[in-house]
Parts: structure tokens; C-alpha cells; sequence
């Protein structure tokens, strides 16, 4: 009798995951799935870093005044020539070096330094607005997609959301590594990360592939390729210094997230909210058996369908006038906003305006990341791995004071002691 009911009883989905080991071959290869994944996304997210880098430029007619003959020649280290105004001289025999500096002629006409560049094809100099004005639509297009794909993954589902982001990310990435007009690149930009984000699918799929006692350790080792992503990001740049080119090298592969049609399984959760049970208990058997696991039948006859609860549902409209009303979510959203303006100032440089500190910076920033996951998820001895970061960050920064305070303090102590 205990048996028969034993088998009647309704099983939850998280009781059959528990019978997963992480360390076990169908998680395993899930996992380099998603890492590729979140790696890939972190690649296209930050490409605007170096694809929109900060170019010296001076005006031509200050370098013809003072008889440079080539750009060549040019020599953009020194900074006494106004970049975005003429030389006036003071006289017909003044020489080069005596200028009116009470008198301003708008500049029509400038030499870069890397003609190649973002800002010396689409002619940018003096509308530096308009450079950094990429990031922001990066992030503002990022902002939109959460909106978009949430809702569209809970439609469509988690797997065919991952594909689908990843195709047309690395299609619109494409298309904008061939925009000729700087306003077509914006709008692609902002596209591009609206609808190519693969990060809120592949999270998804990291927690619900897994029980509710190994998300959190499943999803912080799956997104270790967001920061891995950081460092190649840094490799290809410099292997690929053309704009253009590096843009067609970080979108190209992801037109293979087609592929992920044969590699992939939906969520199990996913299916049973959809009341897909068969197609669920399919996945689950597959994964059993990949695992040399024998799952009791009379647990998948049971399993429970978690249907979704429609009577208290409101419209998309009306949630999103809730969400945005809501005065916790606009807390968090400020002290976002003010976390990301102090880790600019403790670096003591603006990505987007050195080139130079690009390559260097976002090294350290991607270790930082990558210790703060590694804690979490072997929780090593905090002392150890603080001061590592101390010491990799103080190599790198302008002060060692910083790069302590950076790692023993809060951001906003380092931002008051580093100002």
C-alpha cells in the first residue's frame, strides 16, 4: 500500500534534477554551451570599446600654417595645436608658434591620426558627442531588450530564443560593419543590442537546467565566459585594429547559433509550464542516460506540469507603467548609475577617450570579475583573493593606494581617497 501511493503522489521537476551531479557529462557539455555563449555575448556587448576608440586629429589649416607638407609628418603628442579651431597668426612674419589666441576660426578640415579609424571615416572630429554616443545607445538598446526578449522567451521559449538572438545579432553586426552613414551605424547599433542580447536566454536556461539548490553555483561557472569574453575581446581587438574588420571577426560566428537547434535542450521547466510533459520527460531521460543514470518511471509518470496562473495576469502595457512606478527598482537603478560613474573614476581613465587605456584597463577591470566569481563559487580565503586583486589592479593603476582601497573598501571610499 505505502509503495502504491508512493506512486500516485505528484512529483516535482526539482526532485527529479536532484539526481543530477554538475560534474556529470550532460551538464557538462550544457555548460560549455552556455559559456560559449556568454563569452560571445560579452564580445559583441563591448565591442563599441575599441570599434569607436578616442583618434587624435588636428585642424589642417593649423598644420599648413606652420608648413607641415604631409600628414605623415604630423606629430599629434604635442597639444599646442587647437584641434578644433585654426591658427590665426599674429602677423604676416609671425612664424608658426606665434598665434592670436584671442581670435577663433572654426576649423573646417582636420588630418587624424588614424584616417582608418570609427571618428576619421565618418568625419568626427570636434563631435566627440557623437563618439560616445555609441556606448549609450549600446546600453540603451540593451535596456530595450530586456523588455523584448523576456517576454518573448517566455512565448517562444528559452532555446528559440537563444538561437534566434544569436542569429540576428551576428546579422545586424554584419550589416553595421558595412554602414557608410554614421546614423545607420547608431540605429544598428541600437538594434543590434536590443535584439541580440543572447545573455537573458542563456541565464535562463543555467537556472532552470538545473535544481534550485545548484543554480546559483551553475550559472556563476557558466557565465565565467562573460569575463573570459572580456580578455579575448581585448586579444582581438589588437589582432584586428580596423573598426570594420573587428566587427566582421566577433559577429560572423554568431550566425553559428544555428546550430544550436542539434546542440542544445529546452528548459524542462519551460515545457511544463507549457504543459509539454512529454517533451519534457523526453529531455530528462536523454539527459539520464548521458549520465548512466536510471530515473524511477514511476517519478516521470508523475512529474507535475506547473501550469502558469493566467487569473492574476496583467497587460504588457500595464506592467511595464508598474514597473517603472516602482520606487525600489528607481533606487536601484540610481545606484547602478553612480556605481558605473565611480568605477570610471577610481580607474583614473575614460575608456572611451584613451586609446591606450582601453587595451590596458579592461584586463584588470575582467580579473576583478572573474576573482569576485571564483569566490563565490569556491569561496577561497577572502583575504588571498582580495589581495590578488590588490596587486594585479596596483600594477596596472595609477596608485597602489587605490588599487587597496579598490579591494578592501567600497567604491565609494576609493572615489573620495583617489580623487
Amino acid at each position: 500500500m505505502v509503495v502504491e501511493e508512493k506512486t500516485e503522489k505528484s512529483v516535482e521537476l526539482d526532485d527529479v534534477l536532484r539526481k543530477f551531479a554538475l560534474s556529470q557529462k550532460y551538464h557538462v557539455i550544457f555548460g560549455i554551451l552556455l559559456f560559449i555563449a556568454f563569452a560571445t555575448n560579452s564580445l559583441a556587448g563591448s565591442q563599441f570599446v575599441f570599434a569607436a576608440e578616442y583618434v587624435q586629429y588636428k585642424c589642417d589649416n593649423s598644420l599648413n600654417e606652420c608648413g607641415v607638407s604631409s600628414p605623415i609628418n604630423v606629430t599629434f603628442e604635442n597639444q599646442f595645436d587647437q584641434q578644433c579651431y585654426a591658427r590665426v597668426p599674429l602677423d604676416e612674419a609671425a612664424t608658426c608658434f606665434e598665434v592670436n589666441q584671442s581670435t577663433l576660426v572654426p576649423c573646417n578640415d582636420w588630418v587624424y591620426e588614424n584616417p582608418d579609424s570609427f571618428v576619421g571615416e565618418f568625419q568626427l572630429a570636434c563631435q566627440e558627442w557623437k563618439r560616445t554616443l555609441v556606448g549609450t545607445i549600446s546600453s540603451f538598446g540593451n535596456m530595450l531588450g530586456l523588455l523584448i526578449v523576456g517576454p518573448v522567451s517566455d512565448r517562444i521559449g528559452r532555446k528559440n530564443t537563444l538561437i534566434m538572438t544569436g542569429v540576428i545579432g551576428g546579422v545586424l553586426g554584419l550589416a553595421k560593419s558595412f554602414a557608410t552613414n554614421y546614423w545607420l551605424y547608431v540605429v544598428l547599433e541600437m538594434a543590434n543590442a536590443a535584439l541580440g542580447d543572447v545573455c537573458s536566454p542563456a541565464f535562463m536556461l543555467a537556472v532552470e537546467i538545473v535544481s534550485v539548490r545548484d543554480r546559483a553555483k551553475y550559472y556563476m561557472v557558466t557565465q565565467l565566459g562573460f569575463q573570459i569574453g572580456n580578455f579575448m575581446l581585448v586579444l582581438v581587438a589588437w589582432l584586428f585594429p580596423y573598426y570594420r574588420t573587428l566587427l566582421r571577426v566577433i559577429y560572423a560566428p554568431l550566425l553559428l547559433f544555428i546550430l544550436y537547434a542539434y546542440f542544445i535542450d529546452e528548459s524542462p521547466r519551460w515545457l511544463l509550464t507549457k504543459e509539454k510533459k512529454k517533451e519534457a520527460v523526453s529531455i530528462l531521460e536523454k539527459a539520464a542516460k548521458k549520465n548512466n543514470i536510471i530515473l524511477d518511471k514511476s517519478w516521470l509518470e508523475n512529474l507535475t506540469c506547473e501550469k502558469e496562473d493566467k487569473s492574476g495576469q496583467i497587460g504588457y502595457l500595464a506592467l511595464l507603467k508598474t514597473t517603472f512606478s516602482s520606487k525600489v527598482l528607481l533606487q536601484r537603478l540610481e545606484l547602478a548609475f553612480y556605481n558605473v560613474l565611480l568605477g570610471r573614476k577610481i580607474h583614473g581613465c575614460n575608456i572611451f577617450q584613451y586609446n591606450v587605456c582601453v587595451y590596458i584597463r579592461v584586463i584588470p577591470n575582467s580579473y576583478q570579475k572573474l576573482n569576485a566569481c571564483s569566490v563565490f563559487i569556491y569561496r577561497k580565503n577572502w583575504f588571498y583573493t582580495r589581495a590578488a586583486n590588490a596587486i594585479v589592479v596596483g600594477l596596472l593603476d595609477r596608485s597602489s593606494c587605490c588599487a587597496l582601497r579598490f579591494s578592501f573598501s567600497s567604491r565609494s571610499l576609493c572615489h573620495y581617497i583617489c580623487t
